[in-house]
């Protein structure tokens, strides 16, 4: 059974929600106590909205190994403050391959993020006095050997504070170096076999280390990962010096009309030096909340919108400058009905850089419906701001389609 609280449906992309293993439900480190520290905190939920400060949903999930493991999650009224999690269910039999359940959420705006600034996971708890754990799930972690550290839910509210130094790997798990820049998401998970189980969470705080970046909010950036190259026939959508893009459709700005305060503004503008024009996108971001804002920068791969076949394309290339914030570069695909837009995070500095990106970079977010793999319904390009209740800056040139060599290039000359 899953459950889960679901976030903005175009701002953001949501993290891996179930990461427990298929694994001997009682392998956890020695409980951990419950020390508070006075590093400066970073909210990620107080429960009181309809996501996570992260723009992310929990979601509740068991097993499907026919063990009798089952998990809900709801949000109530009997948090340590107002509104709480709660999280129930059952563990079930202690047998290959293994009963798990777990209550996870993203840490990022994106898939992943970077915990590197952070030094502790600090939450208040409230339980029936069984073991559960804390893990963070890793993008290097691909046996579900997830560092992770126990701990005893107390009977009446209490804050527990675990360090990251202080999660370990299962041994049976692969080893992989300890760094925290590839998080894709934080997770409770009950740990005594073939035993019902009830936690209540509030006030999930990320503890930040002097001078550490968050993984989240306004002062966030995506991991800057190395560009790849792109071999191919090259396809210039726009250079924006003064004509059309190549395909004859139109550049347009659009934006939620939720009364949020979202504003949003596109033009071709002199930007001086190399880059000559480029389109600039400004604006803001309305309040994070339902029915959640929006904004993006977008143009249709075919004037009318019709679904083109990008089979052939091997990426995207594309100039950037900007703020230093999360934004998105999104293709949107007919099959795709919820706004769960296969997409790839980046997070443009002020000074220009080309980003090249495969398409097999682009994800949809775990929330959304997912739909089978493939481009041959493609009816967008689009970049996008993620950060909500806040100024976005973006410029963007040189917008380039790489094709396989000798494919048929299926955009319009």
């Amino acid at each position: 059974m899953t459950t889960a609280r679901f976030s903005p449906i175009i701002l953001v992309i949501l993290a891996s929600g179930c990461i427990t293993a298929q694994r001997s439900a009682g392998d956890a480190s020695d409980a951990s106590s419950a020390g508070v520290s006075s590093g400066q905190a970073l909210l990620l939920d107080d429960f009181e909205s309809g996501s996570s400060k992260a723009g992310q949903p929990w979601s509740a999930s068991a097993d499907s190994n026919n063990l009798g493991s089952t998990a809900q999650f709801e949000v109530d009224d009997q948090g340590k403050s107002g509104k709480g999690a709660h999280f129930t269910g059952k563990l079930g039999r202690n047998v290959a391959p293994w009963p798990w359940a777990s209550l996870s959420t993203g840490v990022a705006m994106g898939s992943k993020g970077d915990l590197s600034g952070v030094t502790a996971v600090r939450f208040w708890v409230k339980g029936d006095g069984k073991k559960y754990r804390l893990a963070l799930a890793r993008e290097a972690v691909t046996d579900y050997a997830n560092f992770a550290k126990s701990f005893q839910a107390p009977k009446e509210w209490t804050q527990m504070e675990i360090p990251l130094s202080a999660l370990r790997q299962a041994d049976w798990g692969k080893k992989v170096d300890r760094t925290w820049t590839d998080v894709k998401s934080l997770e409770f998970a009950p740990l005594d076999a073939e035993q019902e189980y009830d936690l209540r969470i509030d006030n999930v705080e990320l503890v930040l280390a002097q001078g550490g970046s968050p993984p989240f909010g306004e002062n966030a950036k995506v991991i800057d990962e190395p560009q790849t190259a792109l071999e191919g026939t090259t396809y210039v959508l726009d250079q924006f010096e003064g004509t059309s893009p190549a395909n004859g459709a139109v550049w347009g700005s659009e934006m939620d009309m939720n009364n949020l305060g979202t504003i949003a503004t596109a033009r071709t503008e002199d930007v001086g030096g190399a880059q000559k024009n480029a389109i600039h996108l400004t604006g803001k971001l309305g309040k994070n909340g339902p029915p959640w804002p929006w904004a993006t920068l977008a143009v249709n791969l075919e004037p009318n919108a019709t679904p083109v076949d990008l089979t052939n394309v091997v990426g995207i290339r594309f100039k950037a400058k900007g703020d230093g914030k999360p934004y998105k570069l999104a293709i949107t695909r007919k099959a795709v009905t919820d706004y769960g837009t296969f997409s790839y995070s980046f997070s443009p500095g002020k000074d220009w850089k080309q980003y090249s990106v495969p398409l097999s970079k682009l994800k949809q977010p775990d929330w959304a419906k997912q739909v089978e793999p493939g481009w041959t319904d493609a009816t967008s390009l689009q970049f996008q701001p993620t950060i909500g209740d806040a100024a976005f800056d973006l410029w963007i040139d040189d917008v380039e389609l790489v094709f396989q060599a000798g494919k048929t290039i299926t955009l319009k000359k």
